[in-house]
């Protein structure tokens, strides 16, 4: 989240913010602070691009809910630079037309306050998001992958083994632990997580070493 405080100036407090990468939706939310004057106000956030190869602009208008934006990917779809301004007006705005028309009701002395720009940053990428092709999963690396989720499961089958026996242990095992001074707290349980990092460690180091021989 991004705390951006406007004064009655409408200088923002941050001028400049990085949004997000390309693509994503909902991942980044700008939280504003508006002076308490325009408390009654219906508060909205404008927001402004134009591709510089093209000259094509776009641009959008959303009210702010409870003085927040959440970034969506109706602006991240671009990257590169967009202009961002909030905008308060004491007539609410028909966000269901069209075009909307900012223009100041004269006759009912409507007031209208918008603040300086906000440059707002989206990082581009590689990702082309309605056709995004599959690489296929290079074979060396999927059997190491499996070898991992193999002992995976072998390890969760021996520790409800290991729990199942000590939980139906016999009088005779009983009875030999007492002779023997031993009791359950004398076992080391099996440390799933460590076993399970172990091999993970050694299945990456596997795997480093067959990129190195491909890649030679």
């Amino acid at each position: 989240m991004i705390n951006i405080i406007i004064d009655k100036q409408g200088r923002p407090s941050k001028s400049s913010i990085f949004l997000g990468n390309q693509h994503e939706n909902l991942d980044e939310t700008l939280q504003f602070f508006f002076p308490k004057e325009y408390e009654d106000h219906y508060r909205y956030i404008a927001y402004c691009y134009k591709d510089r190869r093209t000259g094509k602009k776009i641009t959008g208008i959303s009210p702010l809910v409870e003085d927040a934006f959440k970034v969506t990917s109706a602006i991240t779809k671009c990257a590169g630079m967009w202009q961002l301004y909030v905008i308060c007006k004491t007539t609410q705005i028909d966000e269901k037309a069209t075009i909307i028309d900012l223009t100041a009701n004269n006759s009912t002395g409507e007031h209208i306050f918008i603040s300086d720009a906000i440059n707002g940053r989206i990082s581009g990428n590689e990702i082309d998001i309605e056709a995004f092709e599959n690489i296929a999963v290079d074979e060396n690396i999927k059997i190491l992958y499996d070898e991992i989720l193999s002992l995976k499961l072998r390890v969760e089958k021996n520790e409800e083994t290991r729990q199942s026996q000590e939980n139906t242990m016999t009088d005779l095992q009983k009875k030999m632990m007492d002779k023997l001074g031993l009791s359950k707290d004398d076992f080391e349980p099996i440390n799933k997580d460590r076993l399970l990092e172990e091999a993970y460690l050694k299945c990456e180091y596997n795997s480093i070493l067959i990129e190195q021989l491909m890649g030679g």
